[in-house]
């Protein structure tokens, strides 16, 4: 009678380097349809049923602190309740281009690389107001400013008390006391835009200051004396910010990847953005970005870590070797970890630290993009991951 073989479970997991006879105590070579627990026990997983219909859906998004999920069907983003109603938000859009979401104070800022919004209670405005052209100034004979070098800007205004950004200044030399005629203000083409602001710097001097609020149909504006000047421009040549593939928010700044580059926001202004000073560049694109108190994990040509972005004392640290995998980059629920897949596999970022736990015994293939899950049901919290991938990992081993 033979000795009758226990096995208690695979905490370890799959392997799929070594053979299966040099498989280590603890890991198996594959697992289908069931969930590997903490102890290594098996359970199976439940079947799903269809719940909502629709076609070409993708970028499916939930967020712990909102009410509401969001994904795209064909041309058009919903928002979508626990009840599994589903509202339309935005139509018209770039045919599978992929949504990234990100949820700040309540709003949820949207970007697919060609659009930009922000959804407010099933609304979208724009990120970032439209910059008003420059506009003309000529001499006006009647005025009591003193002759002299000004300089005259703009900028739109919503009811939100939003700015947007200013050109740089039309000139104008008073020869003698006189006025200044504005003209050919340029009207918004977003209907949100309620307000203009004209502001003109003082006489021979460089700081652009209000001088008016006007309703935003007003088209020319006559400057005879001037007004006390208090409230500086602080949106000069900023634009609104660029659209991106991937989103990011720390300490009051925006963070848009597009392409290999990431562009940040003004502080609290997450609409604007003075975008030849206001980025960071890698060789390749920015395939992950995550933002957590040590700053934002940034995967390209390899993964580092960026330190007090958006400040003048920014200092990126290397941290791996290799990048990671585009649209798989999670938070943690009821956390500040964060987690995104790599060409070594699964990375998790705990208390601050790194680690690839199956580094040594799971090597993925290839993976070009892919979609991050965290699922917490019947007491398992699992990070699941589905990529598309072209070409086999060498190492993996096949049996042969």
């Amino acid at each position: 009678m033979g000795v009758p073989l226990i096995i208690a479970g695979w905490p370890k997991g799959m392997d799929n380097i070594h053979y299966p006879h040099e498989l280590p105590d603890g890991a198996l070579r594959d697992a289908v349809n069931v969930d590997v627990l903490d102890s290594g026990k098996l359970r199976m997983r439940k079947g799903s049923t269809s719940a909502v219909v629709a076609t070409a859906t993708h970028s499916l998004w939930d967020n712990e602190n909102l009410s509401k999920s969001y994904y795209v069907a064909g041309t058009t983003l919903y928002s979508i309740t626990d009840k599994l109603v589903s509202t339309s938000i935005v139509t018209g859009l770039a045919d599978g281009a992929k949504v990234a979401f990100l949820q700040i104070n309540g709003e949820v800022f949207w970007s697919n690389g060609y659009v930009s919004g922000r959804i407010v209670n099933d609304v979208n405005h724009p990120l970032g107001l439209e910059t008003p052209a420059r506009v003309a100034v000529m001499a006006q004979t009647v005025g009591a400013l003193p002759a002299g070098r000004y300089q005259v800007s703009t900028t739109f205004k919503n009811a939100a008390g939003e700015e947007s950004g200013a050109m740089n200044g039309e000139p104008i030399t008073l020869t003698a006391t006189s006025g200044i005629a504005i003209t050919g203000m340029p009207p918004a083409q977003n209907a949100s835009i309620t307000y203009r602001c004209i502001y003109i710097t003082p006489t021979n001097g460089d700081v652009f200051y209000k001088i008016a609020t006007l309703p935003v149909a007003t088209t020319t504006y006559t400057l005879a004396n001037m007004p006390p000047q208090t409230v500086a421009l602080r949106t000069q040549d900023t634009q609104p910010m660029p659209a991106g593939r991937i989103l990011a928010y720390l300490n009051g700044i925006l963070y848009v990847a597009v392409g290999n580059m990431i562009y940040h926001s003004e502080p609290m202004r997450y609409g604007q953005c003075a975008i030849r000073k206001n980025f960071y560049m890698y060789s390749v694109d920015v395939d992950v970005m995550l933002a957590t108190p040590a700053g934002l994990y940034v995967c390209a040509d390899k993964t580092y870590l960026m330190e007090n972005p958006g400040t003048s004392e920014v200092v990126q640290r290397h941290i791996y070797p290799f990048g990671g995998v585009f649209g798989t980059g999670v938070y943690l629920p009821n956390s500040e970890d964060v987690a995104w897949f790599s060409p070594k596999g699964q990375v998790i970022v705990v208390d601050g630290k790194p680690t690839i736990p199956a580094e040594k015994l799971f090597v993925p293939s290839e993976m070009t993009e892919g979609a991050t899950l965290v699922r917490e049901q019947n007491g398992v919290r699992q990070i699941i991951n589905v990529a598309h991938t072209d070409v086999a990992n060498t190492l993996e081993h096949t049996g042969v």
